[in-house]
């Protein structure tokens, strides 16, 4: 057990700046098998009470580019590519920075670029990188808000926080295995809606109907919000219209500040989504008031995103629209074919687009 004046002599402990509360986490750490340069290269990154859930998450053998690179097989500026494709913070050589699963990892991945194309092999791994780097930070903020806050507002010494971020990181033992079903799920799902939305001849463009609802008075209302209050309106508001677009059979693709972005093969989930937001947030807050775009039309589908001047409309027409209303384009109208469910909104100038776009109001 090293000392108090090892510790001292290392820049770990000062008597006049710690408690002995410093004292125990440094000895918690050592009992863990940490040496004191470990704790010292912890210490001068502020990483000293999150060193123990760091190496239960990522493992403590690193191996350095150049072995990373060695042991994959893989060409250097193809490993290169994947990891920086992954979003893995790109390191220089020499520095030891790989696990032996995060080699493992990038050398199966990058070998989808023997199934397709680089560049589509790439964008693919891109998707996969910045839907994990969100899990991730969700899953890390939630850590901070809901765990490691009620430390700190109980007062919590050093050594609590230390070891709750190391039990933490347990919770995610057995939680990727979870992720295959899920994303199995999703891939049958995708395969499904691509289906229903296909156009003979092409792989890439695809019939959907696109909408868009969002909030008018949200910047002013939120702004006048403490952040607490905040925060809880937008989980309520991300998780309803989660919960919303999936009951009404279309894809929530991304939230957007205030605004949803939802896509479906048929017109009538798409209808249904829409009118199902307004009735949500119509109530939502004083001097909030939802309005959405629809339309329906050919559209480009790319890395789980949709593109293309039918997207660009739903967008716009999200703009023209006054709060409680949803405009859609005439596309919408004729592929929904049904008396009464539509009033004629005469033509608007949408930016964007030359000539002014007929529209109606879904009712």
């Amino acid at each position: 057990m090293a000392s108090v004046e090892e510790y001292e002599a290392a820049g770990l402990y000062d008597p006049a700046e710690h408690s002995d509360d410093r004292l125990a986490l440094l000895d918690w750490l050592e009992r863990e098998g940490f040496t004191i340069a470990e704790m010292v290269v912890a210490a001068q990154h502020d990483r000293l009470l999150s060193i123990a859930g760091d190496r239960r998450l990522l493992g403590s053998e690193r191996r350095s580019r150049a072995e990373a690179i060695a042991r994959s097989s893989l060409d250097p500026a193809v490993f290169d590519e994947v990891v920086i494709a992954l979003g893995f913070v790109p390191f220089d050589d020499g520095e030891i920075t790989f696990s032996d699963a995060d080699i493992a990892a990038v050398t199966s991945i990058g070998t989808l670029a023997v199934l397709f194309s680089p560049e589509e092999a790439l964008s693919l791994i891109r998707v996969y990188g910045s839907a994990f780097a969100r899990l991730g930070e969700a899953i890390n903020t939630l850590y901070l808000a809901d765990i490691e806050a009620e430390i700190s507002d109980l007062d919590g010494t050093e050594l609590e926080l230390a070891r709750s971020a190391h039990d933490a990181v347990g919770l995610l033992d057995g939680f990727t295995a979870l992720l295959d079903p899920v994303l199995r799920r999703h891939i049958y799902q995708a395969t499904d809606r691509i289906r229903r939305a296909a156009i003979d001849g092409s792989n890439s463009i695809f019939l959907f109907a696109v909408g868009f609802v969002d909030l008018a008075g949200y910047t002013e209302y939120s702004g006048s919000l403490p952040t607490a209050e905040l925060d809880q309106f937008i989980q309520q508001f991300e998780r309803d219209a989660h919960r919303t677009t999936t009951e009404c059979e279309a894809r929530l693709v991304k939230l957007i500040g205030d605004a949803v972005m939802f896509v479906a093969p048929e017109v009538d989930a798409a209808c249904a989504a829409a009118s199902a937001l307004i009735d949500l947030f119509g109530g939502a807050a004083p001097d909030v008031s939802p309005r959405g775009g629809l339309a329906y039309g050919q559209v480009l589908v790319r890395s789980g995103d949709y593109y293309g001047p039918i997207v660009n409309l739903a967008s716009r027409l999200v703009d023209a629209a006054v709060p409680g209303e949803i405009l859609v384009n005439e596309a919408v109208v004729d592929a929904l074919d049904v008396p009464g469910r539509f009033e004629p909104a005469g033509r608007r100038a949408v930016k964007g687009f030359r000539d002014p776009v007929r529209v109606w109001s879904l009712l």
